[in-house]
């Protein structure tokens, strides 16, 4: 366990922040969970009693740095099968070869291929945005849908980003998140990603 500061063993009722964690939220407080932090950003803010946590007594609110992710894995293809962990689903595009990260998975995709889905991540790489092998897989899917087919699914598009997205914010924007009801913020990143949508199909378009 990389956080000591952890007092759960299991997911379940957390007695320090006093609220229920998922098996997703445990690996954030255990300070093991696949984001550049490992989970440190939700610590500090339940520590200060956010994001649906009280307070504890003592809060320790600069904690060591929980990880250094390594991000050299192996990416191996799925089938075109979708799976699911902690309730994200994920998808592999597919790549064959070993000691890549997905962002040079993604790098490579951009320079070979042109369509919206590599206009998509050519915008959230110049927002600073890190890609997915999700992120990867459904822009793989734009680029053979083409300008005209992405503009009759873009409702399916944000459908297949949403999730991920709203984990994203949760765990890079934790006091915006915390600030704002659930149906709001899913509201705003519904507007955002439909932003960003059509802003690619246009940039397709007008490469063409």
């Amino acid at each position: 366990m990389a956080n000591p500061l952890c007092e759960c063993p299991v997911a379940g009722f957390c007695q320090r922040h006093q609220m229920q964690k998922t098996p997703h939220l445990h690996k954030m407080c255990q300070g093991v969970a696949p984001t550049s932090c490992g989970g440190w950003k939700y610590w500090v803010a339940w520590e200060q009693g956010l994001l649906g946590a009280t307070a504890p007594p003592m809060p320790v609110i600069d904690p060591p740095p929980f990880v250094v992710r390594d991000r050299s894995y192996v990416t191996t293809s799925t089938g075109g099968k979708q799976i699911v962990i902690d309730g994200v689903p994920q998808k592999c595009c597919g790549a064959a070869k070993e000691g890549k990260t997905w962002e040079d998975v993604a790098a490579e995709l951009q320079a070979r291929s042109t369509g919206p889905g590599s206009e998509l991540l050519k915008l959230y790489k110049a927002a600073g945005v890190p890609t997915c092998p999700a992120c990867v897989a459904l822009a793989l899917q734009m680029n053979q849908w083409g300008t005209n087919g992405c503009a009759t699914k873009v409702e399916q598009i944000i459908d297949d980003m949403l999730p991920r997205a709203k984990i994203w914010v949760a765990e890079n924007r934790p006091f915006i998140h915390a600030l704002l009801p659930g149906a709001i913020e899913e509201i705003g990143i519904r507007r955002r990603i439909r932003s960003d949508v059509l802003a690619a199909i246009a940039a397709a378009e007008a490469a063409t």
